[in-house]
């Protein structure tokens, strides 16, 4: 059996961590030495996708390509909105 990642989506930021099943062992997992990053994406032109400070720092290249309310976006697609910015 593999691994499970587990991600706690935040409103302002967002942690994840990996679950093995075989041992119950949960390992965080650190971005750059912490626990958590930014809840930000970035949609790059080339299809790469940014998170956290590094999509911050996209910003100006194109605003409408960041998306840092994210939380507010959940569900959306269900209730038949599009989740835009």
């Amino acid at each position: 059996m593999g691994v499970i990642a587990l991600i706690d989506f935040g409103a302002s930021s967002t942690k994840a961590a990996i679950l093995h099943p075989e041992t119950g062992r949960v390992e965080r997992v650190l971005f750059k030495g912490a626990p958590d990053f930014l809840s930000a994406i970035y949609l790059a032109k080339s299809g790469a996708v940014l998170v956290g400070n590094r999509a911050i720092s996209y910003r100006g290249r194109n605003p409408l390509r960041l998306c840092t309310e994210l939380k507010q976006h959940v569900n959306r697609e269900a209730e038949g909105s599009s989740a835009r910015r």
